[in-house]
């Protein structure tokens, strides 16, 4: 009987410790849960090891989530049965447990791994539904860090569907969010989601110039939004090595080679450190390509052959083997070594005929297979039709010559202006005019009197605060407002409106425009970078919402728009 007792107490305790080890205390999930999350991209099967260890916990709702990310994970294999299963069974468990912030929370976990699952599938307007969902549940239960990571999906997904202007404004707004709610967010984070929405906003304008490359604003402003994404990412370094080499082709339309060499070199070297195969292989090409359009063939030929030899050992990116193949051919015909030219003309033909293409790079190979036609005649006859060549410089001279009259007739049209650019730019580079520059003193002869009683102690005190604000150029943000100053300085809209008017003589919008106005100006005349800029991209980099307020106040100014005014500063400059 004694002994009876005793296996009776060694089950009890064997099952009490089971359900122990069962047990996931709610800061080990959210560790493991963050683990799952983080891996989720760059190691597949590091985040299955960690919803693993979550779905042993006897918590529903832990085990709803890690069913849903595996229904992800397992669709990134290719394995759709078991995607949807652990889709089912993650939608049976989480409507076992009662309502609560952690519940709904998971819920729209769930709905945002359905529409990664979906977008993986190429079901995007299913994939649309499944964040839908998710967004309106997490503004449910207030969790703005998740509606900012949903509206980064939803921004990609239009992306990915060719629809930039909606991609962009998504995106646009947060980053506005965030600016407004920084303190949510660790220093670590805050740098993480900075860098992730100015590279996305920047691949998007990048993007739209692709698509039509007429537009060269667009090409502006995706600059400025990667080279503001490097900043943030000094420790993110696939973002920055992104950032570079998105930057470096940007230069390399522009035709500013040497540029474009430098990021491409600091690129490489990144994806060599951190081991970014792919990246490495599509450095090695771009290289290569760079060259080519430098016209250093030398060069070129040995990163291409640098191509063709990573390809056939590791069969990485066939595209740019491919591509590697056409120019070669191209460069040994310029230099009449017809066998070679002969040779990678082959190559070339052959394996596009395969079709062999990989979705990993969907805008090169769409770019590529839009052209092909004209790639393919070219590459067919270039042994046998030099007569193109000529051809070709004949079409470059007549250009030129157009190019040279439309030069000639924008000269004479400015020459009527010239005189109140003179007085601006005298104005401007010897004053260096900014609101800044006046003292207390000088600004109380503009003094009205107020109905608002303040003290003038209090006066000194805030004037002097608002003048750092100046200094500091916080007025170059778009949500650089009376309620933001107020804020900033501790104090209340009706005193900073007073101050303004009172010492400035100005309303604050007059005031904020006027400030954003005389910085630009400055940049102009001392930046011979920042003239090159578009009005677009110069209207975001001081705050204006959108090119055309920022035109109407400039011109308000000055009397003339911005690119009449960079083109006359120029214009003297280069006389």
């Amino acid at each position: 009987m004694r002994n009876y007792f005793i296996v009776i107490l060694l089950l009890t305790n064997a099952i009490s410790f089971s359900q122990q080890e069962n047990e996931i205390s709610d800061s080990d999930y959210k560790k493991l849960q963050a683990r799952a999350r983080l891996n989720i991209n760059n190691s597949v099967d590091s985040s299955f090891y960690y919803a693993n260890k979550i779905e042993k916990s006897s918590n529903n709702i832990h085990k709803a989530f890690a069913k849903g990310i595996k229904s992800y994970l397992y669709q990134k294999k290719n394995d759709t049965i078991q995607s949807n299963k652990n889709y089912v069974l993650a939608n049976e468990l989480i409507n076992k447990s009662s309502d609560s912030y952690e519940k709904t929370r998971t819920k729209a976990l769930i709905l945002n791994y359905k529409g990664l699952t979906e977008w993986k599938r190429k079901n995007f307007s299913e994939a649309l539904k499944s964040y839908f969902k998710a967004k309106e549940l997490a503004n449910l239960i207030n969790e703005k860090a998740l509606v900012i990571t949903l509206n980064t999906n939803i921004a990609l997904l239009y992306a990915d569907t060719g629809d930039f202007d909606n991609a962009i404004k998504i995106t646009k707004q947060s980053n506005k969010f965030i600016d407004k709610n920084s303190l949510l967010y660790d220093d670590e984070s805050l740098k993480l989601n900075k860098s992730l929405i100015n590279l996305n906003i920047g691949n998007y304008f990048f993007k739209k110039y692709v698509e039509d490359t007429k537009f060269i604003e667009f090409l502006d402003s995706s600059e400025v939004y990667f080279q503001k994404c490097i900043v943030f990412s000094k420790k993110i370094h696939e973002n920055k090595f992104i950032a570079q080499r998105n930057l470096a082709s940007i230069y390399h339309f522009k035709g500013k080679y040497d540029k474009a060499e430098l990021l491409l070199v600091s690129a490489l070297s990144i994806s060599k450190d951190k081991k970014f195969e792919n990246e490495y292989f599509d450095i090695i090409y771009n290289i290569g390509d760079l060259y080519y359009y430098k016209k250093d063939y030398l060069k070129a030929l040995i990163y291409f052959k640098k191509t063709d030899s990573i390809y056939l050992r590791s069969k990485i990116s066939p595209i740019n083997y491919i591509k590697s193949n056409y120019f070669q051919a191209k460069i040994y015909d310029s230099i009449g070594d017809n066998e070679k030219a002969l040779y990678h003309s082959k190559i070339y033909l052959n394996n596009f005929e395969k079709n062999e293409f990989k979705e990993n790079n969907e805008i090169a190979k769409v770019n590529f297979l839009r052209n092909n036609e004209n790639v393919k005649e070219e590459i067919s006859k270039i042994i046998t039709q030099s007569e193109r060549k000529i051809l070709f410089r004949n079409i470059i001279l007549v250009i030129s010559i157009l190019f040279a009259l439309i030069i000639v007739y924008f000269l004479w049209r400015n020459i009527k202006i010239k005189n109140k650019t003179q007085l601006l730019f005298d104005e401007f580079k010897s004053n260096n005019v900014k609101l800044t520059d006046f003292n207390v003193a000088d600004l109380k002869k503009l003094i009205k009197p107020s109905a608002i009683s303040i003290s003038e102690e209090k006066e000194k005190e805030l004037l002097e605060k608002l003048k750092d604000l100046e200094k500091k150029n916080y007025f170059l943000r778009q949500d650089f407002s009376q309620a933001f100053v107020s804020k900033k300085l501790k104090t209340n809209t009706t005193y900073i409106s007073v101050i303004v008017n009172k010492y400035y003589d100005k309303t604050f919008s007059e005031y904020s425009n006027e400030l954003k106005i005389n910085y630009a100006i400055n940049e102009m005349l001392n930046n011979p970078t920042y003239r090159k800029y578009s009005t677009q991209a110069i209207a975001e980099s001081v705050g204006f919402k959108n090119n055309v307020s920022f035109t109407k106040s400039f011109n308000k100014r000055t009397g003339l728009t911005p690119a009449q005014f960079i083109k006359n500063i120029e214009d003297k400059i280069n006389f």
